[in-house]
């Protein structure tokens, strides 16, 4: 039998003739498995054929009919959803459900702020992307994604809009220079603040000096016992000091500061005692209380387990300063280094199933939205022991697992790059769309093409 590319679920009480193993541990109740465009003979489907393309359908999807595959699975009662027009991703009542508590944000935008939070790696974080006409910092595809969601999502009376969340310092990006300047060689470390990056202002004369445009800033700092104190001061007016000091380790400290009229103002961090752990700050233009903010959680070279490493840390790491930009919608943009580094796909999984966990468990309810964004194949793809499919279908099946959400509703989805695919891969590129020097980051081309499938992802359309 030669096979369309179909989807098939399988619904309680109904299970194969073949006794074929349930894909990822569920029961046959929930999974679903889209079979390819191969010719199967009778007894030779097999849980590694099936894997590699199985998927999930929400509850509230039904078709009625018979299936029988080569006699040697069949289904009654199953789900039959062609797939050969849309695509997995396409499955709208899935994204829909799954993109609610982001929805139920935008919804909101004149009444509170939407935040999303991108926690990721080098990409993430902006390397390689340059200017001019503006600096690279703000050609990074997170920041075209924040432009180009508030152009689809207009706040009234919101005309202009921060930057979101800065940390004090770049975690590796060589490609533009950081937008903050650090005096005195305070002592960097990797182990708090929202890109789990943060330095510690601990001796005279150190400082972190940022250039805002904007009207108000949130500083984002560490509570410890015994911490020290810092100032913050407004274009080199009089300082403000903030004692870090508190019964036990707190992550995600937040001090809200006016930076008088809207425009250009220097914002200084400085040591005044002891040692005082500073993460970053937001930068808000009239966006402290409604509109739409796009937050910076990238760290460069890391994998999903530098971020479990971090993030089980709970309130005392960065899983406290992430839930403190009180997100709406968290997108994991993970992977390319697990490739690089022969992760196994399957821990792979494991890993995006706990980072998910850990935030959750810090987070309150009801959940944000999660995406997990599955960039297109880095460069050299046939070096790798396990190909990019299998990290990409590792994060589907995280996804379709997922009932996280109100009602055991589903709040996890996959922006697959890869479907398509939207955007080549650096192996196959020819629109210039990674840096030619590396190939494993996108050029400037590149960073705008995921900003803006992102973006439609984000927007239904």
């Amino acid at each position: 039998m030669d096979t369309t590319l179909a989807l098939f679920r399988y619904f309680a009480g109904i299970s194969p003739s073949s006794g074929l193993p349930a894909p990822g541990g569920q029961t046959w109740d929930k999974v679903a498995v889209a079979a390819t465009t191969q010719n199967f003979a009778p007894g030779t489907i097999t849980d590694t054929v099936v894997m590699p393309n199985f998927a999930y359908l929400p509850a509230n999807v039904e078709i009625a009919g018979n299936l029988t595959v080569d006699g040697n699975l069949t289904f009654a009662g199953s789900n039959l959803v062609n797939l050969t027009q849309y695509g997995q991703q396409q499955l709208a009542t899935q994204r829909a459900q799954a993109l609610t508590p982001w929805f139920a944000g935008l919804a909101n935008r004149q009444a509170a702020r939407c935040n999303v939070a991108v926690i990721g790696d080098s990409i993430t974080e902006g390397q390689h992307a340059v200017g001019p006409p503006s600096t690279g910092f703000q050609d990074r595809w997170i920041a075209r994604l924040r432009d180009s969601l508030r152009s689809a999502y207009p706040t009234p009376f919101v005309t202009g809009g921060g930057q979101g969340f800065i940390g004090v310092q770049s975690t590796g990006e060589t490609s533009f220079t950081w937008p903050t300047t650090i005096n005195g060689s305070p002592t960097p470390a990797s182990t708090l603040g929202p890109k789990s990056s943060f330095l510690q202002l601990n001796n005279t004369g150190q400082s972190v000096v940022y250039t805002l445009n904007g009207d108000s800033a949130d500083i984002m700092w560490t509570q410890a016992p015994g911490g020290g104190t810092f100032s913050w001061a407004v274009d080199g007016g009089s300082a403000t000091n903030v004692s870090t000091s508190g019964g036990s380790i707190v992550d995600g400290k937040v001090t809200h500061i006016s930076l008088g009229s809207a425009g250009q103002h220097t914002l200084t961090l400085a040591w005044v005692s002891g040692n005082a752990d500073v993460t970053g700050v937001v930068e808000y233009w009239g966006d402290f209380s409604q509109g739409i903010q796009v937050h910076d959680c990238g760290h460069f070279g890391w994998t999903t387990q530098n971020w479990i490493t971090v993030l089980a840390n709970g309130t005392t790491g960065p899983a406290a300063a992430i839930k403190a930009l009180n997100p709406n919608l968290i997108i994991i943009a993970l992977g390319v280094n697990d490739q690089f580094n022969n992760v196994l796909p399957a821990t792979f999984q494991t890993n995006l199933q706990t980072i998910i966990t850990d935030l959750q468990a810090v987070l309150s309810t009801p959940f944000p939205s999660f995406v997990l964004c599955m960039y297109p194949p880095r460069t050299s793809q046939s070096s790798y022991t396990y190909p990019w499919a299998q990290y990409v279908n590792a994060a589907w099946n995280v996804a379709g697992a997922d009932t996280s959400g109100p009602n055991l509703t589903p709040i996890t989805t996959v922006m697959d790059f890869t479907l398509g695919p939207r955007m080549p891969g650096a192996d196959t590129d020819t629109y210039s769309l990674w840096q030619g020097g590396d190939l494993v980051h996108p050029s400037n081309k590149g960073h705008q093409m995921i900003g803006d499938y992102m973006t439609r992802f984000l927007t239904g359309s």
